[in-house]
């Protein structure tokens, strides 16, 4: 099956709807959400179960794309 590559001009096609997608509701939003800041909390916050979920993806993506690179230079492609 052949691959059709998109001409470059189908770019614009998108970016339109894309920029009023995201100007309309930032044009409302910005009359409608008070403009104070709250008041700074300066007590200490523990990581939530989700953020540990978070840091154990993140440790676990940067351990496999680093082992990822160290074996392609040797050309050894792990799998």
């Amino acid at each position: 099956m052949a691959k059709r590559r998109s001409a470059f001009t189908d770019f614009f096609s998108l970016l339109i709807p894309a920029i009023v997608n995201f100007a309309i509701p930032a044009a409302i939003m910005n009359f409608f959400i008070p403009q104070e800041r709250p008041a700074a909390v300066m007590e200490a916050q523990a990581m939530k179960r989700g953020g540990w979920i978070i840091h154990l993806f993140v440790c676990i993506d940067h351990y496999y794309v680093s082992v990822l690179e160290t074996f392609s230079v040797c050309h050894l492609r792990p799998g």
